[in-house]
């Protein structure tokens, strides 16, 4: 098809058969495939189409050698075998079950630890290392966890579904030792029994989960909506600086790469010496112990744990004991610009999160 646009998908002036070329465009939006192949395979024209209705499966195009009077002919890398999204174990804490009464009791007494050691004395980090470790104490020691594996474990299935599963294996272990109708009879009754509870048991979990959430916050609805998902949601195939990465860690060592090249490395030693700002110095920030307990409380306890590991649930629940040595560190960081640095400082790193490791 000499006269397609293959990138903009239109037609392309003064090719002949535009009637051709248009016929062929439609087809293409009618069936919802995708062309694929973005390189000439003879001369400046794009000859060899590779289309597909299923573009996510493309890891990538590219052109080889020629074979007979074909200048090159078109490699397409694909994924044949459905990739599995095996999830990592973490750990979830079970507030419904803690002793709340044993956890304010203990940070209660911490809290006069804290202002016992002089913390005037110490450092930001150093202080706010000691208010970290107290509350991973507390939530080690009087607030219950488990592992969550990666397993598949759908929560509408529960005792009475998994009975009728064990009974269904045991009906369908006796048909198949004996031979016999009857038994194969009973194993097919049961069998759609038990799909027929199922399918209610999911319908019952899925009504139970999004009509209270669809007047007040839609996030059960995306999330329900996201564990749907036929594709694999991800960043397609990068290249930079010749190189096509594929893989997890090849786009993140890319990305990475992509980062650092925008920054410019300066010669410090020629740095030319700055003149007096002619603007007046900002006045001093006022951080109230009020404001402290206020941002505690506003605190939202569905979001994700930060880098620092301590969960928002744990800090608005005990922010009446602990709003008071967090005011003391905010005061000491704006007082101290210099102690800042230890706490302000994050190195931004790219992940690969299916080994959980780092790339730099």
């Amino acid at each position: 098809m000499l006269g397609v646009d293959w990138s903009t998908l239109t037609y392309k002036p003064p090719a002949p058969n535009k009637n051709q070329c248009e016929l062929m465009i439609k087809f293409l939006h009618d069936v919802n495939m995708e062309q694929m192949c973005d390189q000439p395979t003879r001369g400046r024209n794009i000859l060899d189409l590779m289309l597909t209705n299923h573009p996510n499966l493309v890891n990538k195009c590219y052109i080889g050698p020629g074979v007979s009077d074909h200048d090159a002919i078109v490699i397409m890398d694909t994924n044949v075998a459905a990739e599995p999204n095996q999830k990592q174990p973490r750990k979830v804490w079970l507030y419904e079950k803690a002793d709340w009464d044993s956890v304010r009791s203990f940070v209660e007494e911490k809290q006069g630890e804290f202002f016992g050691r002089l913390p005037d004395e110490q450092s930001v980090k150093q202080n706010w290392s000691f208010i970290r470790e107290v509350i991973n104490k507390c939530l080690d020691d009087h607030i219950p966890s488990k592992m969550i594996n990666g397993h598949y474990n759908p929560p509408w299935i529960k005792g009475n579904i998994k009975r009728m599963r064990r009974k269904k294996n045991r009906l369908h272990k006796v048909a198949k030792k004996y031979e016999n109708p009857r038994a194969w009879k009973r194993y097919r009754l049961h069998r759609r029994a038990t799909d027929r509870a199922t399918d209610l048991a999911y319908l019952d979990y899925i009504n139970d989960i999004l009509e209270p959430s669809l007047d007040k916050n839609s996030k059960n609805l995306f999330k329900y909506m996201k564990s749907q998902k036929r594709d694999t949601f991800g960043i397609s195939n990068l290249a930079f600086n010749g190189k096509i990465g594929t893989t997890s860690k090849e786009k993140s060592q890319i990305l990475n790469d992509k980062f650092c090249s925008v920054f410019t490395r300066e010669n410090c030693e020629t740095a030319p010496t700055m003149k007096p700002s002619p603007y007046p110095e900002m006045e001093r920030i006022l951080v109230t112990n009020h404001g402290v307990k206020l941002i505690l409380q506003k605190l939202n306890v569905s979001k994700a744990t930060g880098p620092d590991g301590v969960p928002a649930r744990i800090l608005k629940d005990i922010f009446l004991l602990l709003h008071t040595s967090l005011h003391y560190i905010v005061s000491l960081s704006s007082d101290a610009p210099n102690n800042r640095s230890s706490i302000s400082l994050a190195h931004g790193t790219v992940q690969n999160k299916s080994k959980g490791t780092s790339i730099i």
